[in-house]
């Protein structure tokens, strides 16, 4: 965690710590470091500080009561700086690759570090990318106080309008020479449908970090040797080739690059199909047909569910309704199933008992002699839906009509010449259903029976 090394002669470590035990003495110290013990500082081309931690226990993720730090720099205003509200989902970064980021300023010590001391404090001046895009300045101050995961080490940084400062979990570390490790980029390549706004990134255990689908995002002064890599935030509907986690070997004084190709497809949708039935006379159910696919059973007053449809237009038809029920707004539905949700069409069926048809009774053939009036004798029964009109053809050019009040047996009267004839009763009930009987009547010169 802080400084390491020994230096080049005893005598100035002596010295140093000499110095820093009086130090220690004239400025207390938060907990996590005893008063008066040597800091041992590693000399070399110029001064840098980063740090790694958080504020907040949550795990990262958008809306958490987390905020997360991870910078780097160096007194020749080079470096990088990330700090992630997760509550609000709200970052900002200086990133060298955005050439409109940067660190403006780099104050080798800080009156909010103990005896105001170069050897565990510095000042960054910077102007870094918000997540909206717009450029942020701000003044990071950090001061290394205590050994990894103490709680001692300060960490402070100020926008215009707001300020978070505390001793937060992780580490800071204050050095006077650059880290000889390497750099990591991560990549992101997305292609398909229903694409995803982000992924988040993770090196190891450090904080994660935002990157967008078609991104890169680079970790820079990372120990040579094996790191492990993480992409989280990936959809269901999202593949990730060759998986998200990946473990990669960091080279010192250079940058490896580790690639994510994912893929995306949009997910499909359900489909709700009721029926609701009244009347009388039911039917005992129907069949329902979604595009191509088999029919389904349904039942009168029943629902009947097709998952995992592609999202976007469908058709579906109701089939199997008799011709006693009456099916409002039409068998056939053109309904629009979306992405990741239910669609429900709905049917309402009303059903009546059929009606009956009148059967008649003509008689059968009949013989009479010519003069004599004749007499038909006829019937005809029907269950419902009177009243009935009747009408008697008599087959000679001639008819009779009346109406009739009941079912039932009836005498009609004729007058005939010598011929055949034949003779149709027609019944017809209140709903227009018509039933008939014919018979053959031959009248006769007397003496031919």
């Amino acid at each position: 965690m802080i400084k390491s090394t020994p230096l080049a002669f005893a005598s100035a470590l002596a010295l140093l710590a000499a110095a820093l035990s009086c130090r220690d003495a004239a400025a207390p110290r938060p907990a996590g470091r005893k008063p008066g013990a040597p800091v041992f500082v590693v000399f070399g081309p110029q001064p840098a500080i980063r740090g790694v931690g958080a504020f907040g226990t949550a795990t990262p993720a958008p809306g958490a009561d987390r905020e997360d730090f991870d910078f780097d720099v160096a007194q020749d205003l080079t470096g990088r700086v990330l700090y992630n509200d997760w509550r609000y989902n709200a970052w900002v970064k200086v990133n060298p690759a955005d050439p409109q980021t940067a660190i403006t300023a780099f104050r080798n010590q800080s009156a909010q570090c103990p005896g105001n001391d170069p050897a565990n404090g510095a000042e960054v001046d910077g102007t870094g990318r918000r997540e909206n895009g717009i450029l942020q300045a701000f003044t990071l101050i950090a001061c290394d106080l205590g050994p990894a995961g103490s709680g001692a080490d300060f960490f402070q940084i100020t926008f215009p309008s707001y300020i978070q400062k505390g001793f937060p979990s992780g580490d800071i570390v204050k050095t006077v020479v650059q880290s000889t490790g390497g750099d990591l980029q991560v990549t992101t390549s997305t292609s398909g449908s229903s694409l995803p706004d982000g992924y988040s990134v993770t090196v190891d255990q450090n904080p994660s970090r935002p990157i967008g689908i078609n991104a890169s995002e680079t970790f820079t002064a990372l120990t040579a040797g094996s790191h492990t890599v993480v992409l989280s935030g990936v959809p269901s509907n999202c593949t990730v080739s060759d998986g998200a986690t990946r473990t990669v070997t960091v080279p010192s004084a250079q940058t490896v690059t580790v690639s994510y190709a994912v893929s995306c497809v949009t997910p499909p949708g359900n489909l709700d199909v009721t029926t609701t039935t009244t009347g009388s006379s039911l039917p005992n159910g129907y069949t329902v047909t979604v595009d191509q696919d088999p029919s389904r059973p349904i039942g009168i007053n029943a629902t009947e569910t097709f998952t995992a449809l592609t999202a976007g237009s469908h058709t579906v038809v109701l089939s199997g309704v008799p011709s006693n029920c009456t099916l409002s707004d039409g068998a056939t539905r053109t309904v629009n199933v979306p992405s990741a949700q239910t669609a429900t069409v709905s049917y309402s069926v009303s059903c009546v008992t059929p009606n009956t048809t009148p059967t008649v009774n003509a008689g059968p053939d009949e013989q009479i002699l010519l003069g004599l009036l004749y007499e038909l004798r006829w019937s005809f029964t029907d269950p419902d839906n009177g009243p009935w009109q009747y009408t008697i053809s008599w087959g000679d050019g001639s008819s009779s009509s009346g109406t009739l009040s009941s079912a039932g047996s009836y005498t009609a009267s004729h007058g005939y010449l010598l011929g055949s004839y034949t003779i149709r009763v027609t019944v017809t009930d209140g709903l227009g259903a018509s039933g008939s009987d014919t018979k053959k009547l031959t009248v006769l010169v007397g003496g031919l029976f």
